[in-house]
């Protein structure tokens, strides 16, 4: 789970990060109408992502992989340059690339529901991007966002 979950994890982080370069060209400041777009727009996010989390489990369960094994053979078929696990079987590594390919299917599906998340939130993806790179760097923001989230 560990792997599924730090998997979900990179995504998110990657689908946050997408606006980076372009935010450290330009110092944003957020208001607090932004603000509360944003933590709206997070908690969304956060539905999505675990609701990802508990698909992506129901498929590595239906493949007959435990989800330890699973894990297992994920971090080995990062490490193989053909993304086979080395130490999977036959039937093994034929359940995990049919896993892990129905997996790739769903990313684009929770990515679009996040994004649709964020817009029903009142923001654009890219400024979600800017305001979690903004109180990311502030603590004062990091406040008053928890705050608000917690109300």
């Amino acid at each position: 789970m560990k792997s599924i979950t730090k998997y979900t994890k990179v995504l998110f982080i990657t689908f946050l990060m997408v606006g980076a370069a372009s935010f450290a060209q330009e110092q944003a400041t957020v208001s607090d109408e932004e603000l509360t777009q944003f933590a709206t727009a997070f908690q969304s996010v956060q539905k999505v992502s675990m609701d990802a989390q508990g698909e992506m489990m129901e498929v590595i369960q239906a493949s007959g992989i435990e989800m330890q094994r699973f894990n297992e053979l994920y971090n080995e078929s990062q490490a193989a340059e053909d993304n086979v696990p080395a130490s999977a079987t036959e039937e093994e590594a034929k359940n995990f690339k049919n896993a892990l390919d129905r997996i790739e299917v769903l990313q684009p599906v929770y990515e679009d529901k996040m994004n649709k998340a964020i817009v029903a939130a009142g923001m654009t993806t890219e400024r979600y991007e800017e305001v979690m790179m903004v109180i990311q760097t502030s603590p004062e923001l990091q406040q008053k966002i928890q705050t608000m989230m917690q109300q």
